[in-house]
């Protein structure tokens, strides 16, 4: 009889998140979890203007658009009427936001004003559900958590990131009522074993793949050559991680990392890129 023991441990986790969390808790956690970059980062006055106008528009009428000016600081207003042949449009108002912070409005009653000041206020203040679930998607991956789905939404993380997550979690839930973050433990199986490797490997494949494209197209800067360099060694470490709690060589991500180091390397020196190596390996790897 063969037997396979397994020292990898970890848990499955996913989340809710309120429709705003509250920066400043956040910022808290992230410090406290050393990893304040990680944080979303404040949200500037033209955007918090937008998203404030955004949101209250429809009170002016179902066909309203935000519509950004010249001045990118402000907006307009603007009721769009569908035509046969063309569309229609009517500027209802314009609000703007002065570099003090304060509000300008114009063709809108009080009650929008107040409305919109409110609502402004309260985005300098939080964080919206989807920064908030792109930095803890962010997160995860920096402490070699795993994405189950393709399309994200449920991960898997290491037993050594579990503390820190879970501290993290208790601000999270803390900044926005009504969030809520799961942590499931289960038994580790052949099956269960596999989804984890599968996960990583659709991870590493699909960026490399994403990264070759890139350099094809011939468009790559300096600075954008060294962001996937980055990128890559980042992977590498990832990879070693795994290594080590699947008990497996995972010598065919290790290749498909060598051969996008390669073609970085030669796109740099100005060299074409070949992939003809690269191609054969993706599509032995497919």
């Amino acid at each position: 009889m063969t037997e396979r023991h397994f020292s990898i441990a970890g848990a499955v986790i996913y989340w809710k998140l309120a429709g705003r969390s509250d920066r400043a808790t956040l910022e808290h956690g992230f410090n406290a979890i050393g990893y304040s970059s990680a944080c979303p980062a404040p949200i500037c006055n033209r955007s918090a203007l937008r998203d404030a106008l955004t949101e209250h528009k429809g009170k002016l009428g179902k066909s309203v658009l935000v519509r950004q000016l010249a001045d990118v600081n402000a907006f307009a207003l603007v009721d769009e009427r569908r035509g046969v042949d063309a569309n229609e449009y009517e500027q209802l108002a314009t609000v703007r936001v002065d570099e003090s912070g304060r509000l300008e409005f114009s063709g809108v009653d009080l009650a929008f004003e107040d409305n919109v000041r409110e609502a402004f206020r309260v985005a300098l203040t939080t964080v919206g559900q989807g920064e908030l679930s792109r930095a803890l998607v962010g997160l995860v991956d920096t402490l070699h958590g795993i994405s189950l789905r393709p399309k994200g939404g449920i991960y898997w993380l290491p037993e050594s990131a579990l503390s820190t997550w879970c501290e993290l979690c208790g601000y999270v839930e803390q900044a926005g009522a009504g969030s809520e973050v799961w942590q499931l433990r289960t038994a580790m199986d052949d099956r269960a074993i596999q989804a984890i490797r599968d996960g990583l490997s659709s991870q590493i494949l699909s960026e490399a793949e994403t990264i070759r494209d890139e350099i094809a197209t011939g468009n790559l800067g300096e600075r954008a050559i060294e962001t996937r360099r980055q990128l890559c060694a980042a992977r590498r470490v990832k990879v070693a991680a795994y290594k080590a709690l699947l008990g497996e060589s995972l010598s065919d991500l290790d290749s498909a990392l060598d051969a996008i180091d390669e073609a970085l390397l030669d796109v740099s020196t100005q060299a074409l890129p070949d992939f003809t190596e690269a191609d054969s390996l993706f599509g032995a790897l497919a």
